[in-house]
């Protein structure tokens, strides 16, 4: 038989919301991490992705929302050993508790590796690395940008490379994050102001020093490789030391192995671009006065055959003068005539060309090569 102080029962609901407030309200699981390895992951089409998390004897589920999975630094995968930070809450239609994830990040070198090496391929084949989209480092720089640390050893070395090799150079600094979870974002900010501020800047440094892969990390996030590649400022990456590689040294239009090698390559050396200079003046003077030399030589020759061409003219026309002279000679009437002809003409002077020209009893002249005769015609035959 029941007693007055029996317990009142109570829905499904009630008991899955009562569990929910109790986990929530529990210090521990409402603020937890765990490392586990991912299995079973899904993106949904909405945008938040589903998952769970195992290690050798047990898995839990876990739920990362779509605002939460825009501040992943790497692009999760089965397989994967990560370390999740959130809070344990029930699903209440189905009484299942799950793990609400804030934040996810891979654990251990080998989980970062391949958290790497998902994200290099991914962008290999939207094509970020071709070096079609690579821009060119302009060779005389007059304004250069630097996103790194504003106190780290990094801005020093970078300021005084610059500054030794050019002090013309404006040299615009955009401090910022150069680790942990909100770098990656900072140096994006970073990098869309420098664009928008200063459009004509000629080239824009990213970088930081050395440090472990962990260290550098900010530099592998999805993030700010693409912020690199929608930048219309080159970029050069002058992230850690020669043997650290990054996402961004690959996205980068040009990978400097160290910061100070970033800002080698960045700034011209003044003193070299006069020497330069001269070097090309002289050049130039030497091919101009080679050039005058060879004008003037292709004129003494041009003058030359001009001078031919007119003596060899002079000598036709004087030749083509002669024959015509001696054609215009043997047509004069006084040549012929002193040749044994005679010319007659009528009392009107016209030319006598036949007998019938002339009567009987007509008087006619008859010019000789040395005088006339006046004649009567006395018969004709």
């Amino acid at each position: 038989m029941i007693g007055k102080n029996s317990i009142k029962p109570i829905s499904v609901s009630q008991l899955n919301n009562y569990i929910d407030i109790l986990l929530r309200g529990n210090s521990t699981l409402s603020n937890l991490k765990i490392i586990g390895e991912i299995t079973g992951f899904k993106n949904h089409s909405s945008g938040h992705k589903y998952f769970s998390i195992k290690d050798e004897a047990a898995k839990v589920n876990c739920f990362l929302s779509k605002n939460k999975s825009v501040f992943l630094r790497f692009e999760p995968d089965d397989g994967m050993s990560v370390e999740i930070s959130g809070f344990v809450s029930v699903y209440k239609p189905n009484g299942t508790y799950s793990i609400f994830v804030n934040s996810m990040k891979p654990a251990g070198d080998g989980a970062m590796a391949m958290a790497f090496e998902a994200l290099k391929q991914k962008l290999e084949n939207e094509g970020l690395f071709s070096s079609e989209y690579k821009k060119e480092i302009p060779r005389f720089a007059s304004h250069i940008g630097v996103i790194t640390s504003g106190d780290g050893a990094a801005i020093e070395d970078i300021i005084s490379t610059i500054s030794n090799k050019n002090d013309r150079i404006k040299i615009s600094i955009f401090p910022s994050l150069v680790q942990g979870p909100e770098a990656a974002k900072d140096v994006s900010q970073k990098i869309e102001k420098a664009n928008k501020i200063y459009p004509e800047m000629d080239v824009l440094i990213v970088a930081r020093g050395g440090g472990s892969r962990e260290d550098l990390w900010a530099y592998n996030e999805e993030i700010l490789a693409r912020a690199v590649f929608k930048s219309k400022i080159p970029i050069i990456s002058g992230v850690g030391h020669e043997t650290d590689f990054t996402i961004c040294d690959m996205v980068a239009d040009y990978r400097a192995e160290t910061p100070t090698a970033a800002a080698e390559k960045a700034a011209y050396n003044s003193f070299e671009l006069i020497d330069y200079i001269n070097d090309r003046a002289a050049l130039l003077r030497d091919s101009l006065s080679g050039r005058s030399k060879i004008i003037e030589r292709q004129i003494e020759l041009s003058v030359a055959a001009l001078n031919r061409e007119m003596e060899n003219m002079i000598v036709r026309l004087r030749q083509q003068c002669q024959h015509a002279a001696l054609t215009l000679e043997a047509s004069n009437p006084e040549s012929i005539l002193k040749r044994g002809y005679a010319l007659a003409q009528n009392d009107a002077e016209n030319i006598i060309k036949s007998v019938e020209d002339v009567n009987t009893g007509d008087r006619i002249a008859v010019r000789l090569h040395d005088g006339q005769l006046f004649c009567v015609v006395e018969d004709k035959a």
